[in-house]
């Protein structure tokens, strides 16, 4: 009687579960099958996936995202995945650093330069040739301060003015040197749920000497195009790149010349929704595009209480475009409601897909929860 009753508890237990939508995704150590095919209807008829995570540094995120990307890459024919990252550094690396591990630290922060985000950068080579390639693209204006991309545009005009590429190399650099001073000040901070100033900004004759230059240099690149492109400096596509890239080069050096930490993460996020906007109706108009970031940025709707408290880049995107979104943030099972946790103990396996969670109040459609997790450590590129 007493095992019937338990197998009763059970049973309703596990049909309220699944009527509340959450799904065991790796209980008979099948997750990619079963978590990526029972997300077959939700994706079918969107263009975009945003893919969240509540706090970065933690390699089970990283390693899932890498195989769910596969994943639709290989089913669902999605070309593109764009980081939070800068479009130029990852955009170099790609045309111009053999290394593989030495292109994703020259494209990646280091809280994604792990293995698994290596799996991804290697993955997406080998698609390259295949009839479903895979790009990495960036929609930040932050950049990682390698001084590779900085190689690549002197080189551009290296043939051209040998004294007009040197002074290119020493502008950019300079200012990724003082771009990352102020960083590192951000990053001291960026807990703090009060405003506060910036003492490191840069200062008002430091932008606009660096924003003239950069306007002056697109200048000179767009009257050159046609000899960059004849003489296989650069493909049209790379021109795009390029002049983008400036042009968040400009917006880089707005961005660390404010000093109210709320107002710079306000700009930072109306930026990186141009730059999403730019993405999709520009460079790849024809592809299907993934988004990689922490939630506060590919929320539909704001995140509160994390420390950032402003208006998401995608949550600032036309409806039109928003209507082509599906957003999935990765979390902990810790961080999920107490009666979703209770009911997550009652199943085996470590990975949960809640879908249409209504206590996130339309910010995602659906949310991930991992009982266990790792931290990058172990997995960080040597």
């Amino acid at each position: 009687m007493k095992k019937y009753l338990c197998s009763t508890f059970l049973f309703f237990a596990l049909s309220n579960i699944f009527s509340q939508n959450i799904f065991p995704l790796d209980t008979q150590g099948e997750k990619n099958k079963f978590v990526f095919d029972s997300l077959k209807n939700k994706l079918d008829n969107k263009r975009i996936i945003c893919l969240g995570e509540s706090e970065h540094r933690i390699e089970t995120f990283s390693r899932f995202k890498t195989e769910f990307i596969i994943y639709l890459n290989k089913n669902f024919g999605y070309e593109v995945v764009a980081f939070e990252v800068g479009l130029l550094n990852i955009s170099n690396a790609y045309f111009n650093i053999k290394s593989d591990t030495a292109a994703v630290k020259a494209s990646f922060f280091n809280i994604w330069q792990t293995e698994s985000v290596l799996d991804l950068y290697n993955y997406s080579l080998h698609q390259q040739a295949s009839t479903s390639p895979l790009f990495l693209s960036g929609f930040d204006i932050k950049s990682v301060p390698s001084y590779s991309s900085s190689v690549w545009l002197k080189s551009l005009f290296l043939t051209i003015d040998p004294v007009y590429s040197e002074l290119i190399f020493k502008t950019d650099t300079a200012m990724i040197n003082a771009c990352e001073r102020v960083r590192e000040s951000f990053g001291n901070n960026k807990y703090k749920k009060n405003n506060f100033s910036i003492s490191t900004a840069l200062s008002r004759d430091e932008s606009k000497t660096s924003i003239v230059f950069y306007s002056s240099l697109s200048d000179s690149l767009k009257i050159r195009k046609d000899f960059l492109i004849s003489n296989h400096l650069l493909t049209e596509f790379q021109y795009k790149i390029i002049q983008h890239s400036l042009l968040d080069r400009m917006r880089n050096i707005q961005f660390f010349s404010i000093k109210d930490f709320h107002a710079a993460n306000c700009y930072r996020d109306s930026i990186m929704s141009q730059n999403i906007l730019w993405l999709v109706n520009d460079l790849y108009k024809d592809k299907k595009i993934i988004l990689w970031g922490h939630d506060a940025h590919i929320a539909k709707k704001s995140v509160e209480g994390d420390g950032h408290d402003n208006i998401s880049s995608v949550e600032m995107l036309p409806v039109e475009i928003k209507d082509q979104i599906e957003t999935i943030s990765l979390n902990f099972v810790e961080r999920a409601p107490k009666r979703i946790q209770k009911q997550i103990k009652l199943l085996p396996g470590n990975t949960f897909f809640i879908n249409k969670p209504d206590y996130l109040n339309g910010e995602f459609e659906g949310v991930i929860y991992f009982k266990n997790t790792e931290l990058i450590d172990k997995y960080k590129l040597k």
